[in-house]
């Protein structure tokens, strides 16, 4: 039996396994080591003052560890996360031949959102929102087989004037699972502000069903830029798109591949909608929605004597105009050169103006 005290640096974890190469900070450890005919084992305590992995950081760390089977097992582990807590138990295989995954099982508290992003290298998670959360990781190589299973608590508030974008005042709870590919399936959700109620539930095939009303678009679209680049993008070159007012409703299935590959496909309604010089008293249509191409069939809008009926196909690029719109069907009252008004080029559109 060795006795034995001493620091080492977070990357040297990669050594228990090479998955767990980018921890930083030092580890001051304590521990008992035997080597006997049952083999090397040791166990002991470790804590960190201040470390953190990528871009995620921690503080005030301390738990116990035993080193047994080949596996290594923390146990106790509990922490600080930003203004948050957290604790940890975890199983880190040492060979490569184990059968049984690596595991980790967190609980946090108050923990900031975008501290997962950081965690998972998600750039575009940036909610500073706290949430309380039970997760569990599981991975035998990488991110490439790496499994997020995850029920978090979200705490609304309301946005910072320096970055609108950074809170959400969505409040309530999300199941999820997220995988080192890039998918993000909800299996449950429930998010409700005085404005907003989004709720969702697993369809079975990796997509998900959502229900949403709003009376505040820009609450539901910040909340699709933290997963989807297209959506973000679009944003940005169109910020205009959050002062989009009136009463909005989808009923339909999402699917989150990547950051790069986001889909929505239903039925969108609005009433009593105005954006720049448009104006819809109430509109229908059955929409599919994968950045930066909509599609719009069934359309069916007015505005008193104006109406639009048939299918539009816009490209949502450029910083101004629309970059690309198609339109087949009837519109009464509204001269196709008034598309400008609301951002779209009119030398790109197709279309019969009747009545």
């Amino acid at each position: 039996l060795v006795h034995a005290a001493g620091l080492c640096d977070a990357s040297d974890l990669t050594l228990a396994h090479p998955s767990i190469r980018d921890g930083h900070g030092t580890i001051s450890v304590t521990a008992d080591i035997r080597n006997d005919r049952a083999g090397l084992s040791a166990r002991g305590a470790i804590s960190i003052r201040s470390g953190g992995y990528r871009a995620m950081r921690l503080h005030d760390l301390t738990g116990r560890f035993e080193v047994k089977d080949d596996v290594l097992l923390l146990r106790a582990v509990s922490g600080g996360i930003a203004r948050g807590g957290f604790d940890l138990d975890a199983d880190i295989q040492l060979r490569e031949a184990n059968p049984a995954p690596n595991r980790v099982r967190v609980a946090t508290r108050g923990v900031p959102v975008v501290e997962a992003g950081r965690l998972l290298d998600l750039p575009l998670l940036i909610l500073e929102n706290p949430a309380d959360a039970s997760v569990s990781v599981t991975w035998h190589h990488g991110d490439e087989d790496l499994k997020v299973d995850g029920s978090a608590r979200l705490h609304g508030e309301a946005s910072s004037q320096a970055r609108p974008g950074d809170r959400t005042p969505l409040d309530g709870t999300v199941d999820f699972t997220y995988r080192g590919t890039g998918d993000v399936l909800v299996r449950a959700a429930n998010l409700v502000s005085a404005h907003s109620s989004l709720r969702a539930a697993d369809n079975g095939d990796g997509s998900f069903r959502v229900g949403l009303t709003t009376r505040r678009i820009a609450e539901p679209m910040r909340l699709i830029a933290n997963f989807s680049g297209p959506v973000l993008d679009i944003l940005a070159k169109k910020p205009d798109l959050f002062s989009l007012a009136g009463t909005f409703g989808f009923d339909g299935d999402a699917r989150i591949r990547s950051e790069s590959d986001v889909a929505l496909r239903g039925v969108v309604a609005v009433r009593d909608g105005r954006w720049r010089n448009l104006s819809i008293a109430r509109a229908t249509a059955r929409a599919d929605f994968q950045p930066p191409f909509l599609r719009l069939r069934e359309l069916q809008a007015q505005s008193g004597a104006r109406s639009l009926a048939g299918e539009i196909d816009l490209e949502l690029a450029g910083s101004e105009h629309i970059a690309g719109v198609a339109f087949r069907g009837n519109a009464r009252g509204i001269p196709l050169a008034s598309l400008e008004d609301f951002g779209l080029d009119p030398a790109g559109a197709e279309g019969t103006a009747g009545g």
